[in-house]
């Protein structure tokens, strides 16, 4: 018998690298986050928050003073409650009786697509930061800063960070996103991962203090709701 001829075609052919690259964490004896050693230099000389800010945007923060502003902007981004979707559809995932790994990958799913929408509806936000266009008056709210803001804006002047962004009376997730931008996170990417990575673990908190399998506690007939034609 024949041996069948060996395939050909674009990934057959193709002169693709023969290794993984590694681009940002390598395993050595210690492993090493963009080139740091995180055993024997980031573990010993820095705190979490500003590991985490090196993971995310190559660099350790710029200073103290960086570093407690964006610990304050996390702080105040981070809860979640079960009225929105990441809450609810992880709390809801462990009521069905999913495993603890299903709850946490549809937390961090639900997240993602939350931070890619509010992210979408802040583009006219990015040309003001860098001072290239106008104020978007769609992301003010009222006529002065609701007191959530207020008490962000007041937390990061002792920290000595003013923005511009408090004299266009924002929202808090517009506040935060804006002094995020201004700290250094400068990409679509860096505010996305900033935004799971501060809110999974009030997700999670919810998610799993969820009794499985009861599933009488879930309100199955709410909302009500009342459909209307097109005129509505």
């Amino acid at each position: 018998m024949k041996k069948p001829p060996a395939p050909s075609g674009p990934v057959e052919d193709g002169g693709w690298a023969q290794e993984l690259s590694a681009h940002a964490v390598t395993l050595q004896a210690s492993p090493r986050l963009w080139g740091y050693d995180v055993q024997e230099d980031l573990a010993k000389n820095y705190s979490f928050v500003e590991t985490a800010w090196l993971a995310i945007t190559g660099e350790l923060p710029a200073s103290e003073a960086t570093t407690q502003a964006f610990e304050l902007v996390m702080a105040y981004l981070a809860p979640v409650t079960v009225a929105e979707a990441p809450a609810h559809a992880a709390g809801l995932t462990r009521l069905c009786g999913s495993n603890p790994a299903s709850v946490l990958s549809v937390a961090s799913v639900t997240l993602s697509q939350q931070a890619q929408h509010v992210l979408q509806k802040h583009e006219a936000l990015w040309p003001f930061l860098n001072r290239e266009g106008p104020w978007p008056q769609q992301l003010s709210v009222g006529d002065g800063l609701e007191e959530p803001v207020q008490r962000l804006r007041d937390a990061l002047h002792a920290v000595g960070h003013e923005s511009p962004v408090f004299e266009q009376n924002p929202g808090l997730a517009t506040a935060c996103l804006a002094v995020l931008f201004e700290l250094g996170m400068g990409t679509k990417e860096q505010l996305l991962s900033v935004w799971v990575w501060c809110k999974l673990p009030y997700v999670i908190a919810e998610a799993f203090a969820v009794r499985p399998g009861r599933l009488l506690e879930y309100p199955m007939d709410l909302p009500k709701y009342e459909y209307g034609g097109q005129d509505d």
